[in-house]
């Protein structure tokens, strides 16, 4: 909250509007996020796994088969 007023005080309101993100941009396109929730949306099973059951590895695996992008480990989120 006092960040905020702060920057409300500095710059008004047109301080306070969204800016866009910074940082790494996503590795993965709108269309590629919609085949790998569709993927996933078929269950752990349905992409060879045993149980059906997520985990961050299996998740990386099947983005990695559906996009051809590699995504392990932390690196690894879905929106």
């Amino acid at each position: 909250m006092r960040r905020w007023r702060r920057v409300w005080e500095e710059g008004g309101a047109p301080a306070l509007r969204r800016r866009p993100a910074t940082g790494r941009p996503p590795q993965l396109d709108d269309a590629q996020v919609e085949m790998v929730r569709a993927a996933l949306e078929r269950g752990a099973q349905a992409h060879g796994f045993e149980a059906d059951l997520w985990t961050l590895e299996r998740v990386g695996t099947v983005v990695e088969r559906v996009t051809g992008v590699s995504c392990h480990g932390r690196r690894c989120g879905v929106r």
